[in-house]
């Protein structure tokens, strides 16, 4: 019997995103307008957009967590949010780069650093195959009853 292929619509909508926001870009500066507030607050909105849909709404969808314990769970949202937070700090210095004259926009820099190696540490960890001692404990959880042998 021929197993039929899903399609990941969260990663057909994610490519579509990208495509457009290339095609966006390419636009606005062709006619240059991409030196102006609407242009960044709009492209930093659907970066966000991306984001959201690729950490938190396709695991949902595709039920990337069916087989995973609930410490995993934790790493993988927590390192949904470090990657929201360092993403929000590069478009904060992509943003506000060339706009005022001091250098507050290097802080996003930071923040985007400051972020990325906790990031990848959660993301390892959800990654990570139980131990063949976890699974065995795993499954002797859920053999253990127990019986009452009291006289009421």
């Amino acid at each position: 019997m021929a197993k039929k292929n899903k399609v990941n619509i969260c990663a057909v909508i994610g490519l579509l995103m990208i495509l457009a926001g290339i095609v966006y870009v390419i636009v606005c500066t062709v006619l240059h307008l991409h030196k102006q507030w609407i242009f960044r607050l709009f492209f930093a909105a659907w970066v966000m957009a991306y984001m959201v849909l690729t950490d938190f709404i396709e695991p949902a969808v595709t039920d990337r967590f069916r087989r995973k314990k609930e410490k995993q769970i934790k790493a993988y949202y927590k390192y949904a949010v470090l990657d929201m937070v360092g993403m929000a700090g590069l478009l904060w210095f992509v943003i506000m780069a060339g706009i005022f004259d001091d250098y507050t926009h290097y802080a996003g820099i930071a923040i985007f650093i400051v972020c990325f190696v906790p990031k990848n540490i959660f993301y390892k960890k959800y990654n990570t195959r139980l131990s063949y001692y976890e699974r065995y404990q795993e499954e002797a959880d859920e053999d253990e009853f127990e019986i009452d042998i009291s006289d009421d």
